[in-house]
């Protein structure tokens, strides 16, 4: 019973990590692409 809670939790934590990385994969790639735009 623990166990398959504690495991409903760290699924939880990795699903919500993964929102915030690709959340802010978006911007970190068009930030990326303006200082290339503007140093080449």
């Amino acid at each position: 019973m623990f166990d398959a809670f504690f495991q409903l939790i760290l699924d939880m934590i990795a699903g919500v990590i993964d929102m915030i990385i690709s959340f802010a994969y978006v911007p970190f790639e068009m930030l990326s692409d303006f200082i290339n735009t503007i140093f080449s």
